[in-house]
């Protein structure tokens, strides 16, 4: 994802260890990798319409999508 592709408003950092998407100082989205699947999570994931019920989490605000390896979304 580079910054032609995404518009010079969104930068790409690290937070907490992770590639993190910011739009400003803002992050919205992270990919947060293990050993045996990838988290593809949304800072504000809480308040997304999920009508396949792909996101995971009881946070208050951040919500994931669990991907593993030849298993598809969790």
């Amino acid at each position: 994802m580079g910054r032609a592709a995404c518009g010079d408003e969104v930068r790409e950092l690290l937070h907490d260890g992770c590639p993190t998407a910011c739009l400003g100082d803002y992050p919205f989205f992270y990919v947060n990798v293990f050993t045996a699947h990838t988290n593809v999570g949304f800072l504000q994931g809480a308040g997304l319409p999920d009508p396949a019920r792909l996101l995971r989490g009881n946070g208050k605000f951040m919500r994931h999508v669990k991907l593993r390896p030849g298993g598809g979304l969790r």
